[in-house]
């Protein structure tokens, strides 16, 4: 059997700041395009999932 590898907190913080810094430069470069969600909500909305997407990564 495999020893589960030891997962440390601090790759899920790069790993959530990295997305997080994904969504904030998409949202960026399309607030000048004048892209918006339903809601009227900026696509920089979007990095709230970062830490979901973040688990599903480091898991």
């Amino acid at each position: 059997m495999r020893k589960p590898a030891a997962r440390s907190p601090l790759t899920f913080i790069a790993l959530t700041f990295g997305i997080s810094t994904g969504f904030w430069l998409i949202g960026a470069v399309t607030d000048r395009l004048s892209v918006e969600l339903p809601g009227r909500l900026p696509v920089s909305s979007l990095m709230a999932s970062a830490p979901l997407l973040a688990i599903v990564v480091w898991a």
